[in-house]
């Protein structure tokens, strides 16, 4: 029997199967652009980077060579460890161009940036072009150890016409950055708007289906359309049906709807770890909202849901049926079945042990986060980060950090536009308060740099025992002290292990910090 071309994810990528337009599209722009792919897991993120990978290794088209990484795995942790492992890559990558060349990344003093940018620069003199394909860069833009700096020197490689860029991530890049100074970096700005991707369509499963076609074998009637019944075009469950199927037909045989049907009724058991997979990868909001149509079988959103069913019918959840949507995947309603779409106690069952508590807390974040209005743009990123990373602690800590930053950003633009701290502020600061008590060294001049110098600011500024300098509370103050000492906490642990209740309870602090940091903004 011919090799089976249909592979579950795993160890070895997938060739690219379908994706016809996406893969088009790709190849007319990558020559002058660097590009961002973008979707959820198991979309087929990785597919395309390595297919992009392998297409230009060669030489083909308008670049010598090329090179696939995978970020999620040994992730570099600084930027020492990222230009090492970049170096390996880009030897590997050079070696069948220039032997000479790949020797000199290999060696101690070539595994650095100024390394890097020596052999770069003579490739690029001798006009040869380079693709980075770099799968996973979310898993590198959440990790503390990334400075702004190597984004920086990233974007003036970038900037050269012989080095192309093409990222993999499950969000927008700019969401990711886990500090305001890696946000802030022009990094970002060399990418246009990303590939978003989306589950298969129908253009797409003929490709996809085309290595049955090859040994003569057809689909047919109501085959092609219970393949999408079950899978909902979702690339991963599309693969596992295909590989079964392929199995179970010879040369020149026809695939019949009850064949489908079959290999379709085990999925969820067979796969149930992908389809747990894919259920997680969803937020908390996302699952309550497909737990609702589940259990109604077909549901009209509301208005202010739409977006909502829009996110899941394109990560082939739901499907449309007029101005209705309902289960679009059959395999994961027998996933749901199965009970992870709803509790019989719900209280009890969510956080009444401690294993339940430390499962189902995230969820609960991520829920009132959903719930939250008008919030700036970049504290809610910095937020979103740290929950959806609450079990990662070094990674939420750096977030929260961020936002402290971000929230003095947005206090000292309202209060003190010109970072300037009025003269009788400081004076007034001199002389005992109500109870008799003395500042000593109130702040005065600009607004210090560091947080702690800021917080003792707004500690004064606050203070109902003096004059009231600020729309902002004093219990936001509270919030913000305390927030602030996570941070400098987070970057001297001295070993200790920090647990995922800990870090609830930080997030459950900063989503309160959000709230009124916003309605005081508003207030002032």
């Amino acid at each position: 029997m011919d090799k089976n071309p249909y592979l579950a994810p795993g160890v070895v990528i997938a060739a690219r199967l379908g994706r016809d337009r996406e893969w088009h599209r790709i190849l007319s722009q990558v020559e002058r652009n660097h590009l961002s792919i973008v979707g959820p897991r198991y979309i087929g993120k990785t597919v395309l980077l390595h297919a992009l990978a392998r297409h230009f290794q060669e030489g083909n088209g308008p670049f010598r060579t090329s090179f696939y990484w995978d970020l999620r795995h040994n992730t570099p942790a600084s930027d020492e460890q990222f230009y090492a492992q970049l170096a390996e890559k880009l030897a590997a990558s050079v070696r069948p161009i220039y032997a000479e060349y790949a020797s000199e990344l290999e060696a101690p003093d070539g595994a650095t940036y100024k390394g890097i940018l020596t052999i770069l620069e003579l490739l690029r003199d001798e006009g040869i072009s380079i693709l980075f394909c770099l799968d996973g860069w979310d898993r590198l833009l959440l990790d503390d150890g990334v400075t702004r700096n190597l984004l920086d020197n990233l974007r003036a490689l970038a900037e050269w016409p012989t080095v192309r860029l093409a990222t993999g991530s499950r969000r927008r890049l700019r969401e990711l950055c886990t500090s305001r100074a890696a946000r802030t970096s022009d990094f970002h700005n060399i990418f246009g708007n990303p590939l978003s991707l989306t589950v298969l369509g129908e253009a797409d499963l003929e490709s996809f289906l085309g290595p049955f076609e090859s040994r003569g074998v057809v689909f047919g009637t109501g085959a092609k359309t219970e393949l999408f019944n079950w899978t909902g075009g979702i690339p991963a469950l599309l693969a596992y049906c295909c590989r079964d199927l392929w199995h179970a037909t010879a040369e020149g045989a026809t695939v019949t709807k009850e064949m489908v049907d079959a290999v379709g009724t085990r999925l969820h058991a067979q796969e149930r770890d992908t389809l747990q997979d894919l259920w997680e990868d969803c937020t908390e909001e996302q699952r309550a909202f497909v737990a609702r149509v589940y259990e109604a079988d077909s549901f009209e959103p509301e208005a202010s849901d739409c977006r909502l069913a829009a996110s899941l019918t394109e990560r082939g959840f739901l499907i449309q049926d007029g101005r209705k949507v309902r289960i679009g995947c059959r395999s994961l309603g027998n996933f749901l079945a199965d009970g992870p779409g709803g509790t019989a106690n719900v209280l009890h069952s969510l956080f009444g042990t401690p294993e339940a508590f430390t499962n189902n807390t995230k969820g609960l974040l991520q829920l009132r986060f959903a719930a939250m209005r008008g919030v700036d743009e970049e504290l809610a990123d910095y937020l979103r980060n740290a929950i959806d990373n609450v079990d990662k602690p070094h990674v939420m800590i750096r977030n929260i950090r961020a936002l402290i930053e971000r929230c003095f950003v947005l206090i000292w633009d309202r209060a003190l536009p010109d970072r300037k701290i009025p003269p009788e502020w400081t004076e007034e600061w001199r002389k005992p308060d109500r109870d008799g008590n003395e500042v000593r060294n109130p702040p005065e001049g600009y607004v210090p740099g560091r947080l702690g110098q800021q917080c003792r600011l707004l500690d004064l500024m606050t203070d109902a025992r003096k004059t009231r300098r600020t729309s902002i509370r004093r219990s936001t103050y509270v919030l913000i002290n305390g927030l602030q000492g996570v941070g400098d906490y987070g970057q001297h642990p001295e070993g200790e292990k920090i647990t995922q209740d800990y870090g609830v309870a930080i997030c459950l602090s900063a989503l309160q910090l959000v709230r009124q940091l916003t309605e005081d903004l508003l207030d002032g």
